[in-house]
């Protein structure tokens, strides 16, 4: 794991300057040898055909030493067995993997005379034969295997950067079984920038996925998606292509993603009447009923034939139009109009009209007859009356005689507002056209008012002729000379500026 961290660590120091690294080979640095750009600037592979051998960054530093079973190792996966260890033996192993985060040597099976045979790995190009970076490397014997070692989890030794070497070497005594391991490296395959046009590499275990942009495809996004190149639109739609995909522009009449559905204009339901409705190329046409004829069949040719006229009227065809003559109380092209013969207001003395067909009703007040309630028989006080001020009273009669009611201003009808008053008052019930008086007293009494008079009939309708006073609370004995008034009132059925009356 430590040494995990310190690869991480490098790999950030060096992603900083990966487009210069990357050009170490040029011009060649190696001495001998073959130099491949890394990203720690280059590695040389040193030659191992013949003595003498070399190691070191440039294949420089001269060795005494030979070159292990199985040769230098210049790529991952890679397996060394050394079988029978023989006496005095001193030879090395070269690894160097362009592009290495780290390298992982993984030991499948070691068994070395222990304190005699030893195994020593260490990182970098140059063999540490005096061990002088002692720890810096690994020393491995039987004592220190790394088979089942929890310094060494999964049985592997773990070195960063892309650069190690292994030395081996022997006593001259006893011969020992040897070792077998497997080399591997995690590669840093993002760093070469493998994907074009903006893709995104994502670095896999020693492999690389370009993950493109929209519009593009590929293993490395190299190719650039077209998608009108298939011709998608259909009915002569045309296409436009996008980084996202494509649009249909569809001629009238089509729609849909690739203009492959026909609009069926039929949707709307143009044609009237029964007619069936025939779905065309951006148009449509009706097929009309025997009766009926026009682009819609909104045209009759038995303009009676649908029954037009209302309430018992009687149809004419007049061409292609039709005429309705109308029963009485009707009215209206059609005669759908029920005319409302009380809008003349044909009753009279409060009477209530009813509206019939081609006649009316009045529905009279007590005391009233004739077609219209115009014929009096008495003078009832019962109900509302108006002044000529618009000023209203409501009377309601006790069995008593007594006269109950209320007094309400014009203004106060008009404004919605009602000042709080009391009405009281006495009416003579033995006669036809009786004489009575009452008094309203108004906001708590800061003002009393009196009426007294008789109902007469007067042209024909009720009227009330009335005498009043009006007293006003005042504060001072000079005032209370100016706080009464007295006057006289004319009171009917209706507000006389307003409703119709007869000769009055």
């Amino acid at each position: 794991m430590q040494y995990l961290k310190i690869a991480l660590a490098v790999v950030a120091c060096l992603l900083g300057g990966v487009s210069a690294q990357l050009d170490g080979c040029n011009p060649d640095p190696c001495e001998r040898g073959t130099c491949e750009a890394s990203i720690d600037q280059y590695i040389c592979q040193c030659p191992e055909t013949s003595a003498p051998f070399y190691y070191g960054p440039d294949c420089n530093i001269l060795t005494g030493a030979v070159i292990c079973p199985g040769g230098h190792i210049y790529e991952t996966n890679q397996v060394r067995t050394y079988n029978n260890l023989p006496h005095r033996a001193n030879c090395f192993y070269l690894v160097a993997i362009p592009n290495a985060a780290y390298i992982e040597i993984e030991f499948l099976s070691f068994d070395v005379e222990t304190a005699k045979d030893e195994v020593v790995i260490g990182s970098g190009p140059t063999v540490d034969e005096s061990r002088t970076n002692i720890a810096d490397i690994e020393i491995l014997d039987n004592s220190r295997s790394p088979i089942n070692n929890p310094d060494f989890p999964n049985n592997i030794v773990t070195i960063s950067g892309s650069r190690a070497w292994i030395s081996v070497n022997t006593d001259k005594n006893v011969m020992s079984p040897g070792y077998s391991f497997r080399v591997l490296a995690e590669t840093l395959d993002c760093v070469l920038e493998p994907c074009q046009n903006g893709g995104t590499c994502i670095d896999l275990t020693n492999a690389f996925e370009c993950n493109c942009p929209a519009g593009y495809t590929g293993d490395l996004c190299e190719i650039k998606l077209d998608f009108c190149n298939s011709n998608p639109c259909v009915n002569g739609g045309t296409c436009t292509a996008d980084n996202f995909g494509y649009t249909c522009d569809c001629v009238a009449g089509w729609t849909d993603v690739n203009c492959q559905t026909n609009i069926n204009e039929c949707l709307s339901m143009p044609c009237l009447n029964g007619a069936t409705c025939i779905d065309g190329i951006n148009q449509w046409s009706c097929q009309c009923a025997s009766q009926y004829t026009g682009e819609t069949c909104q045209i009759s040719l038995d303009p009676c034939g649908s029954s037009p006229c209302y309430n018992g009227a009687t149809c004419t065809n007049a061409g292609l139009d039709y005429v309705c003559e109308c029963a009485p109380g009707f009215a209206g092209v059609n005669c759908e109009i029920d005319i409302n013969e009380c809008t003349s207001l044909p009753c009279q003395n409060g009477a209530t009209c009813i509206n019939g067909i081609a006649l009316y009703t009045c529905q009279c007040r007590q005391g009233f007859s004739g077609i219209n309630c115009e014929e009096v028989g008495f003078c009832d006080l019962e109900g509302e009356w108006y002044n000529e001020c618009n000023d209203r009273v409501t009377v309601t009669l006790t069995s008593t005689g007594m006269i109950l009611g209320h007094y309400s201003s014009n203004i106060g009808l008009l404004t919605g507002y009602m000042a709080p008053n009391v009405m009281v008052g006495y009416a003579d019930q033995a006669c036809d056209f009786p004489s009575f008086g009452f008094v309203v007293t108004t906001d708590n009494g800061k003002s009393t008012s009196s009426w007294s008079g008789q109902c007469h009939l007067c042209g024909g309708e009720e009227v009330l002729y009335t005498t009043w006073t009006n007293t006003q609370r005042v504060s001072t004995c000079v005032d209370i000379k100016k706080a009464t008034s007295i006057g006289q009132d004319r009171w009917t059925r209706y507000k006389q500026s307003q409703a119709p009356r007869e000769g009055i």
